[in-house]
């Protein structure tokens, strides 16, 4: 039998936090979630996570320093960045490392999580 896929949502608004983890736990994923960019970039070191959701902005930093930890950690990792701003700044776009989404709504993240888990053999992970 196959453990359910880890993600971990990172907000630094505690009521997007508990929506998504709320959202993604009936669909059959475990879910790690983090209100600071420090406190996700330390869940990082201590465990693996298939998929990984951030703002890009939190109040102790920026969604990228969550991603780049990603990187470094898992780079095979799906890496979905959620905000409410306009990501018209090219310079924002380029610099998100490779793998990674990005939704303007933290309510299309059920969408994103669809999109991930149908091109991931479901809710499963490749863990045994």
């Amino acid at each position: 039998m196959r453990e359910p896929a880890r993600v971990l949502v990172v907000d630094d608004e505690e009521s997007v936090v508990v929506t998504i983890k709320a959202i993604l736990q009936l669909d059959g994923y475990e879910v790690s979630t983090s209100t600071t960019g420090a406190g996700a970039r330390a869940m990082i070191r201590e465990r693996e996570y298939d998929l990984v959701l951030t703002d890009l902005r939190l109040e102790d930093g920026d969604g990228l320093d969550v991603l780049r930890a990603v990187r470094e950690r898992t780079p095979e990792t799906v890496t979905i960045m959620l905000t409410a701003t306009r990501l018209s700044n090219r310079r924002s776009r380029r610099s998100a490392p490779a793998h990674t989404t990005t939704s303007s709504s933290p309510a299309r993240s059920r969408n994103c999580a669809a999109l991930w888990h149908a091109g991931s053999s479901g809710a499963a992970s490749g863990r045994s």
